[in-house]
């Protein structure tokens, strides 16, 4: 696994950095500064919010289209215990069991666009 020494954060994208400018943030660290991997959650952008959580995954999911799928990496992250009970599909909040961390899992990669 090589990674560059500096990753793309993607925290803000969906709420304070539109598709727009989220899609020239990518094309300059991926083309311009030679960065191949990015760092998100399911929880952003933040803050969370039931009508807002997911949607930076979704939007990096259309942003990588395109693009071979071995030319970067991702890293994204389960959201920990917290009162977030509609963060899950059984609104049970997240809990962090098993059955959690996989809907998590393939929820994110779904969102992505990717199956790996």
């Amino acid at each position: 696994l090589v990674l560059s020494e500096v990753g793309l954060g993607t925290m803000m994208w969906g709420s304070q950095v539109g598709e727009e400018e989220a899609a020239a943030q990518l094309k300059l660290a991926f083309d311009d500064f030679g960065i191949n991997w990015l760092d998100t959650a399911e929880m952003y952008p933040t803050p969370a919010s039931p009508e807002s959580a997911k949607q930076t995954e979704e939007m990096i999911g259309r942003l990588l289209q395109g693009r071979p799928r071995d030319s970067y990496k991702i890293a994204t992250k389960v959201s920990g215990r917290s009162s977030m009970d509609w963060m899950r599909a059984d609104g049970a909040g997240t809990k962090l069991s098993g059955a959690q961390i996989k809907e998590a899992v393939e929820g994110s990669l779904k969102r992505l666009g990717t199956n790996h």
